[in-house]
């Protein structure tokens, strides 16, 4: 789950940093746009591997061909390699509309400052220093 919540912050962070490169009208490099990418198709691998693991729960083990502990290790590694074909497989699937939304220009608003000076804030930024200025 750490993992998890890792890339969901990591595919985020690149989505904040190439729509703030949009906003101000320079082109995102295509080694951040990849990264972005496969980030995304990591996330959907993430889905795909709950979802499987989800589906296996629900199927009966027999004592006669069990195989323990060692034979959950295994299907749990196969299922995660099931998710990433599927990820990397899939068209217009999650990774891509996830991509999609993460690539365009974030919204932007117009503050004035204390000595009203007019500042272009993103929307997200300026949402965060609130947080952690506690209001």
């Amino acid at each position: 789950m750490d993992s998890f919540v890792s890339h969901v912050g990591t595919a985020s962070t690149l989505g904040k940093n190439h729509g703030h490169l949009h906003a101000h009208g320079v082109a995102a490099s295509e080694t951040a746009d990849a990264q972005l990418k496969e980030k995304c198709r990591e996330f959907e691998s993430l889905l795909y591997a709950a979802m499987l693991q989800a589906m296996r729960k629900t199927v009966q083990k027999s004592d006669l061909f069990y195989g323990g502990h060692a034979e959950d290790i295994y299907t749990s590694l196969l299922d995660e390699e099931y998710a990433k074909i599927m990820a990397h497989n899939e068209r217009q699937g999650i990774a891509e509309v996830l991509y999609e939304q993460l690539r365009r220009p974030q919204p932007q608003h117009v503050r004035k400052d204390s000595q009203g000076k007019e500042k272009v804030l993103n929307i997200q930024t300026d949402r965060a220093a609130r947080e952690k200025q506690g209001g």
